[in-house]
């Protein structure tokens, strides 16, 4: 339900929120109520931080929140490619987390195999996909 109401808020105020990120004095100047627009994104995301705690955990929410952006800043050429490419990231590295660490079991010691943590998985995923990103801007450079 939450996931619902995110995407419908996003799509509904995509355009304000990006403009008034790029640059709220013009965004101000053109009637976009830059204000309006923070408040929302901080209640859409304390909402979201405020559910994910149980799945994830305290510390690792800041993780999620932060690895994603910095990977689709690297891959991204524009604003909205940074936007769309942070969003499939997020999805795919949680997915992904979500599958490894149901998936594969590791013989550790006696007794019955054991499972990698969900969260951990995630941001462990998600870190190997930013220093892979980081390779991007390289090859761009040396090959572009």
């Amino acid at each position: 339900q939450l996931l619902a109401f995110t995407v419908l808020i996003l799509i509904w105020r995509y355009n304000d929120f990006l403009f008034a990120s790029i640059n709220p004095s013009l965004a101000r100047s053109r009637g976009v109520k830059v204000q309006l627009n923070n408040y929302i994104f901080i209640v859409l995301l304390a909402l979201v931080v405020n559910f994910s705690i149980s799945a994830v955990g305290v510390l690792l929410i800041n993780a999620l929140l932060i690895v994603p952006a910095a990977t689709a800043s690297n891959l991204a050429t524009n604003m909205k490619s940074l936007f769309r490419t942070t969003l499939f990231i997020s999805v795919l590295t949680g997915l992904f987390g979500l599958y490894v660490s149901q998936s594969v079991l590791l013989p550790i010691g006696p007794g019955e195999p054991k499972q990698f943590g969900v969260s951990g998985t995630i941001i462990c995923l998600g870190v190997m996909f930013f220093a892979l990103s980081m390779m991007v801007p390289y090859f761009r450079r040396r090959f572009g």
